[in-house]
């Protein structure tokens, strides 16, 4: 047990699994508690008023015969309730609380009323409770009142208008056998609906996040089968060693460089030293010696200059840009889930309120006080918006789920600038490939250029798609960067009968004529010292001619630059 928590701490993937779907236990069983207890209630409700009804329809047609205490007379009444749904026994009573007449449907079971204290359920009955509950039954009791006109006689004084006079009282016993069937029924229905959602949900999260994180899980794989430390080392952990570890290797590396530097100034100086002793026309050239000395020196310092430069920019350049695109793209994602959460957070409290508002029913004592807790129930579900409250929280889940889509989408664009296949070449669409790029573009500079993109109808390329992203990506920061953040990229494709054309215009500041030559060349950049190792362009261009392909310029200082890129159509 303990080895299998310990494999489930080390597993992130199983980890994120087992946190979702606790959440969705959860949730789902208080969304099961809220619906069982919502149907409970409304069914009880209905129950109470059914017979709240019935047995006053009663106590309006038996007003003579109970007056009359007419035994005959009552036992039509009385055996037509019997026959109702549910209806369990029936008693009539006169005003001082003796029984007149009744009736049962379960003749094998004693009576309900023999163990009762009649006096103390007609004292309830005066104070306005007519209805209660015991464990097996629903009880109704209602008085039954005489009511007269008032006459003019020879002997009697005149009466008021109308006089109500108690007769007696009507009581029905309501089996809950019934209500408990169907509650049972709509508990069972409820849980199976509820689990079905859960296997269901479980299956489509488990296949959701091992798609998402199957590229981590291809690195963390590389690098278990390298290294033997990694075995019981969690994989977060394992991760940022990892990286660690590739930071080290760099370090150790330029390390090397500056030692075959100095290296190579020892010779420069000992080469000097020989050539001095050995040069008979010395004092010929010595002044072009010393000029040749100085100017090597100065090449050595712009060397060290741009070493610093490459650690200061190039060692994080390509993970820095793709993790700022990443993280931005990532935000975008997370806001539909976090605004979508206070939304659904009062959703649930209108919800709530309502279920709450239901509960007060068992502080009813009388039929006008039960309609009057209605009246405020339905006006609380017209000022929260009662009928769309359900289809709000569908919404909000629809948007938490597109956030969650998105974020998919974003680990698969991640992928085409993985290195795991390389210099492995395939057909792909060269579209898609600039789609990923844009979203890597330099967010903080890009957010205000508008990207046009007039795409032609061109095939599949067979290249190496993560080097033609970079290039790509490459020709697009440099857009950005020229423009200042501010302008007009346009993308173009088309295609002629040889080759495939991708076409890259910006508004900035272009390029003089006296740099043109020069844009291609390793560690050249018209750029501000820190903003640029002079190398993108570079790069780019040996990748395009690896592919047999080319890059044209063209440029008005002051109007913008296009590169077009031009990509042969037969294979690699």
């Amino acid at each position: 047990m303990i080895g299998l928590l310990s494999q489930i701490r080390k597993n992130f993937s199983v980890t994120i699994i087992l946190i979702l779907t606790l959440v969705m236990i959860v949730m789902a069983a208080f969304f099961d508690f809220i619906l069982i207890r919502v149907q409970q209630k409304s069914y009880e409700e209905q129950i109470l008023q059914n017979g709240l009804s019935l047995v006053n329809m009663v106590a309006d047609t038996v007003k003579l015969e109970v007056f009359a205490e007419d035994v005959e007379g009552l036992q039509g009444p009385v055996q037509a309730i019997l026959k109702q749904k549910d209806v369990k026994e029936i008693a009539i009573f006169n005003a001082e609380g003796k029984r007149i007449t009744g009736g049962k449907n379960d003749t094998s079971g004693p009576s309900f009323y023999v163990n009762k204290e009649i006096k103390g359920l007609i004292e309830q009955v005066d104070q306005g409770d007519e209805s209660w509950q015991t464990e097996e039954n629903f009880v109704f009791m209602v008085p039954v009142f005489f009511e007269f006109e008032g006459v003019d006689a020879l002997y009697f004084e005149e009466l008021s208008s109308t006089q109500q006079e108690l007769i007696g009282y009507i009581s029905l016993v309501f089996s809950k056998e019934g209500f408990k069937n169907k509650i049972a029924r709509i508990l069972v229905r409820t849980v199976v609906i509820v689990g079905l959602f859960l296997i269901f949900g479980i299956i489509f999260i488990s296949m959701l996040i091992n798609r998402m994180t199957r590229p981590l899980r291809q690195l963390l794989a590389k690098v278990s089968t390298m290294s033997a430390e990694t075995e019981g080392v969690s994989d977060f952990h394992m991760l940022e060693t990892t990286f660690d570890s590739i930071i080290a290797q760099l370090d150790q590396s330029f390390q090397t460089i500056n030692e075959f530097k100095e290296d190579l100034e020892d010779k420069v100086a000992e080469r000097t030293h020989e050539l001095l002793l050995s040069n008979k026309d010395l004092a010929r050239h010595k002044k072009s010696l010393e000029e040749s000395n100085h100017r090597l020196f100065e090449a050595l310092d712009d060397l060290h200059a741009a070493q610093k430069q490459i650690v200061q920019s190039e060692k994080m350049a390509a993970i820095g840009q793709i993790v700022a695109g990443v993280a931005h793209e990532i935000n975008n994602t997370i806001n539909f889930v976090s605004g979508a959460l206070p939304s659904l957070k009062r959703s649930l409290h209108d919800a709530k309120e309502i279920i709450t508002e239901y509960g007060k029913f068992d502080v009813c004592h009388d039929k006008e006080s039960c309609e009057k807790r209605i009246e405020q129930i339905e006006n609380l579900k017209k000022e929260i918006e009662y009928d769309e409250l359900f289809e709000t929280i569908d919404l909000l889940l629809a948007n938490i789920e597109e956030g969650t889509s998105r974020t998919v989408r974003i680990v698969k664009d991640l992928k085409t600038f993985s290195r795991d296949e390389e210099e492995e070449t395939s057909a792909v669409d060269l579209h898609e490939i600039i789609e990923s790029s844009i979203k890597f573009m330099d967010n903080k500079k890009g957010n205000k250029v508008e990207i046009q993109k007039m795409y032609g109808d061109i095939p599949l390329v067979d290249c190496i798609p993560d080097r033609i992203g970079q290039v790509f990506l490459n020709l697009m920061n440099n857009s950005v960067q020229a423009m200042d953040g501010k302008g007009t990229l346009k993308i173009r494709t088309w295609q002629d009968h040889d080759n495939i054309h991708i076409s890259f215009a910006d508004t900035g500041c272009g390029i003089s004529k006296e740099n043109m030559p020069r844009i291609f060349d390793p560690f050249f950049t018209n750029k501000e010292v820190g903003k640029g190792t002079g190398l993108g362009l570079g790069i780019s261009y040996t990748i395009i001619k690896k592919h047999g392909g080319d890059i044209e310029v063209e440029s008005e200082e002051g109007k913008g630059a296009e590169f077009e890129v031009v990509l042969p159509k037969k294979p690699l």
